[in-house]
């Protein structure tokens, strides 16, 4: 098969996998495809990063019976991350086709995850902890259900989730659908096909060859001091818009975190205890780009999973031989070039080539990046930034500074010029917007004890009666009450009667505008101020409450 409109499937499904971009399927989809949707048992023994989600998810959907409010497919994954984003798949690809989707684990509430289930969920994603939960207490039925995916199989063993896969297996119809997928076939695996599965097709698509042809593959030998500088000096020369970087212990992410912070990176790290909101929060802006390096573990990584990912640092080798594999498998995902780069010292090699050897994997080694190879590529990047000159099209200058510049010569260019760049390039990048989070109680209509009734004679002019707006800058960005009025005037047409009470912080201002100026200020939404985008927003807390923001610091990832 080399093109799914070779299969029988629903119209609106074709429609929805060419929207996504699925014109053509991967290796293992073209080979898993037909027997799924034949509802036979399959057993998947292929890389990260292959396509199986997709490869069982289209006939799921492709087989649901919409005349049955009930569960009918259930997938079982590992980790909490892992199954919102196999949930986001297949509500992309079940898109108007009817078919009711619940995602079912732990670190949330059961209110939500059983109104799902009564609503009629037909498909369910969801780990085996959480789903055991709902079958034993009776919020879930699997009487009617048609087939069972266990996705990534030798990690739920791992993690010591072979109890509840049992136990839910019980919980099935003696005749049923599953699919098994995984890395790696421990005994424990091999024995849930042979008591589980009937007569199942194996599809092997995990060689060490397939891997390395998506992915390019270097190793770096250095002293063990040395590491944390020539992972900065690959970081600079390479400059991937998105990494992971990879540590045996929370010590090392810690130490690595925290030396790369230092050194002007924007990065964040990711470990197991973290709570689940926040590790969604991280992996969001990892997604989104306000995040470009993550440094994590190997448990802490689990369920991480960024299509567009072009490089892998892997700071030590992993304590496994199957680690290296899962580790560079994050990127080049699905057909993608990717590039992963070991820091390698003594105590490293013998695991890092015991894995190279044991999944036939040829890596090349590159020697770490001189100062002058990062000076250069850091220019480069600059000069590119600098091409860019869309961000002054709406910045915010004053006239005087136009005419200075018009009146500067040639050789006060050649001075000024290194100086300005420096300043430009160097200055504090702006605090992430989360820095406003904050867990008071808002009531933003209820007037404040200070301000005087309705029916005072000595009430506000009624212009300053709006609402209380909150800017992403500060006085650390150059924010005044000047510039800010200035600003306000020329990107949005705000007059100065219309503007109430200010306030300026380190890092936010706050102030109270008319609500006939508020039109206004949704033109300067994305502008630049400087080289800083405009960041307005209504306020967390009414103007009388800002004050709490003085000692306010940035929230580091």
């Amino acid at each position: 098969m080399t093109h799914f409109k070779e299969l029988d499937l629903n119209e609106q499904i074709q429609t929805n996998l060419s929207t996504m971009g699925y014109e053509n399927p991967t290796e293992i989809q073209a080979a898993a495809l037909p027997p799924i949707i034949a509802k036979k048992d399959v057993v998947i023994h292929s890389h990260t990063g292959s396509g199986k989600t997709a490869a069982f998810l289209i006939p799921f959907i492709q087989n649901v019976r919409l005349d049955i409010p009930a569960v009918q497919y259930i997938i079982l994954v590992p980790t909490r991350e892992l199954a919102a984003q196999v949930t986001s798949e297949a509500e992309r690809i079940s898109k108007g086709t009817g078919v009711k989707i619940a995602s079912i684990y732990g670190g949330i509430g059961f209110k939500g995850q059983i109104k799902s289930i009564k609503d009629g969920a037909q498909l369910i994603v969801g780990t085996p902890g959480r789903i055991l939960d709902h079958l034993k207490r009776r919020n879930l039925s699997l009487s009617v259900a048609r087939g069972l995916v266990l996705d990534e199989g030798d990690k739920m063993l791992s993690m010591g989730f072979l109890p509840e896969v049992r136990l839910i297996m019980d919980y099935l119809p003696k005749r049923h659908q599953t699919i098994l997928s995984s890395a790696t076939f421990p005994p424990a695996i091999e024995l849930i096909i042979e008591q589980y599965m009937m007569e199942p097709t194996r599809l092997s698509m995990s060689t060490g060859e397939q891997t390395a042809k998506e992915i390019s593959h270097y190793y770096c030998l250095v002293g063990m001091d040395e590491k944390e500088k020539t992972l900065l000096a690959f970081l600079e020369k390479e400059d991937p818009s998105l990494s992971l970087i990879f540590c045996n212990t929370k010590a090392d992410v810690s130490s690595v975190f925290q030396f790369l912070k230092h050194a002007g990176l924007n990065v964040a790290a990711l470990s197991s205890e973290l709570p689940q909101k926040k590790r969604e929060s991280i992996l969001h802006a990892l997604r989104v780009g306000k995040i470009n390096h993550l440094v994590c573990t190997d448990l802490a990584s689990r369920g991480i999973d960024i299509p567009h990912l072009s490089h892998v640092f892997l700071h030590s080798a992993g304590e496994d031989l199957e680690a290296y594999v899962h580790r560079t498998g994050r990127t080049g995902r699905a057909g993608r070039a990717g590039k992963a780069i070991s820091i390698v010292s003594g105590q490293d090699i013998a695991n890092f080539n015991m894995a190279l050897k044991v999944h036939e994997i040829e890596a090349n080694e590159i020697s770490a990046p001189s100062e002058e190879e990062v000076a250069q590529s850091r220019s480069s990047n600059y000069l590119k930034q600098l091409e860019d000159i869309g961000f002054a099209k709406d910045t915010d200058v004053h006239d005087e500074f136009t005419k200075m510049a018009e009146s500067i010569n040639s050789e006060q260019v050649q001075s000024l010029l290194p100086f300005l760049l420096e300043r430009f390039f160097k200055a504090p990048k702006l605090p992430e917007w989360d820095r406003q989070e904050t867990h008071l109680h808002v009531e933003p209509s209820a007037p404040s004890e200070s301000e005087p009734s309705r029916n005072s004679k000595t009430r506000p002019p009624k212009q300053f009666r709006g609402k209380t707006m909150c800017l992403a800058l500060g006085q650390k960005d150059g924010m005044d009450e000047f510039t800010l009025r200035n600003l306000l005037k020329k990107q949005a047409n705000v007059r100065n009667h219309q503007i109430g009470r200010i306030e300026i912080f380190e890092y936010e201002t706050f102030f109270e505008i008319h609500n006939a100026a508020l039109r206004g200020l949704r033109k300067m939404q994305g502008k630049h101020y400087r080289h800083f985008e405009i960041k307005l927003d209504a306020s967390p807390v009414p103007f009388d409450k800002v004050d709490q923001f003085r000692e306010l610091k940035p929230v580091s990832a």
